[in-house]
């Protein structure tokens, strides 16, 4: 397993030491943002690092959460949906943290110099020695040491532990541990008095779940639908719906089911990649319309998979719904319109007002 030699340090700002920082780096500076989420990890760390829509890692990484240099042991997975692995991620273990920063790198020698602004923190330096697989850590250690001292940085400045935790002791953690978790469901799952579920109400709790995950304003169209879609299923598992109740009940166009969700799909595609000029897209119904019946036709067919991990209706949903966030996001309006409607005159979509 690769490791390295890590410390952290406050400074009082990142411009007052990159200065220094370049003129001992042979790489630099690079401007890097970092969208990390934490997962429960029994043994160490799990967090999804997004650098961008369609580029993240998955990262689990051991070491000691102690002032000074520490050996870390990592591994790292790269992903070109990291929107899709965290809501997937997200629903099956819950979340324990989110670190948002802006990372100015320098590369002086195997060693990464970040110079960190972390939302709600302030500025940090962190050093990372790389070694070389069988290197004994105290030499990573001595060079962490000698590059610190160069960089001015003082002892009294080290501290203890990730981002995630100092967030936590401050308070000002994005996402608390336990707070969100897999959408918690059955005896709590509204119902009518007959016991058949109140179908608008089971999309008006996937939709305020959705609404109260702090930070999910700022998610673009295709993870909020993901998260969306997966809180729509877990309601209806959580109510004892199976494919055939809701095939006859629900999925129909005039059905109270796919009336709310027309409905609640007017917040849930108000999402920050949508371009100003495809919000009346969005707002209208056939786009609605369209969107909704996605996810019907993607919870009927999860309702009935009955395959491991539901491995297949899952691959179909990640890719459907990022078709349909394509729909939304299309940079010419009046081509998903025209998608609507040709899709609507050859029968494949059907619509009454």
């Amino acid at each position: 397993m690769p490791s390295n030699i890590e410390i952290k340090a406050r400074i009082p700002g990142v411009d007052a030491l990159a200065e220094r920082a370049a003129s001992l780096a042979d790489e630099g500076p690079i401007a890097i943002a970092q969208d990390d989420t934490f997962f429960p990890c029994p043994n160490g760390r799990l967090k999804l690092r997004t650098f961008a829509p369609d580029h993240g890692e998955l990262i689990y990484y051991r070491r000691a959460d102690a002032a000074g240099p520490k050996e870390s042991f990592y591994l790292r997975s790269t992903t070109t949906e990291p929107a899709v692995m965290r809501a997937a991620l997200t629903q099956a273990y819950g979340q324990a943290g989110r670190v948002v920063k802006r990372r100015t790198l320098f590369l002086v020698g195997r060693t990464r110099v970040h110079l960190d602004d972390v939302e709600g923190l302030g500025s940090f330096l962190e050093l990372e020695v790389v070694l070389k697989d069988g290197e004994s850590p105290d030499e990573g250690v001595r060079e962490a040491h000698a590059l610190m001292a160069q960089l001015g940085v003082d002892a009294a400045d080290l501290v203890e532990g990730a981002y995630v935790d100092l967030l936590e002791a401050a308070g000002k953690q994005r996402h608390p541990c336990g707070v969100i978790g897999p959408m918690e469901s059955t005896s709590s799952t509204p119902s009518s008095s007959s016991g058949a579920p109140a179908w608008s109400a089971l999309v008006q709790s996937a939709g305020a779940m959705l609404a109260s995950v702090d930070g999910a304003d700022t998610w673009p169209v295709q993870e909020r639908l993901t998260a969306f879609f997966f809180m729509l299923l877990d309601g209806l598992e959580g109510a004892g719906v199976d494919a055939s109740g809701f095939n006859r009940d629900a999925s129909g166009f005039g059905s109270e089911f796919h009336e709310a969700l027309r409905a609640q799909l007017e917040e849930v595609l108000d999402a920050v990649d949508v371009p100003g000029v495809n919000r009346f897209v969005t707002d209208s119904t056939p786009a609605r319309f369209a969107v909704a019946e996605v996810l019907v036709q993607l919870l009927s067919t999860s309702l009935a998979d009955a395959s491991e991990g539901r491995e297949r209706s899952a691959a179909l949903a990640d890719k459907t719904l990022a078709w349909a966030a394509a729909m939304v996001t299309n940079p010419v309006p009046a081509k998903t319109v025209d998608l609507v409607r040709y899709a609507m005159e050859a029968g494949y979509l059907r619509w009454k007002p």
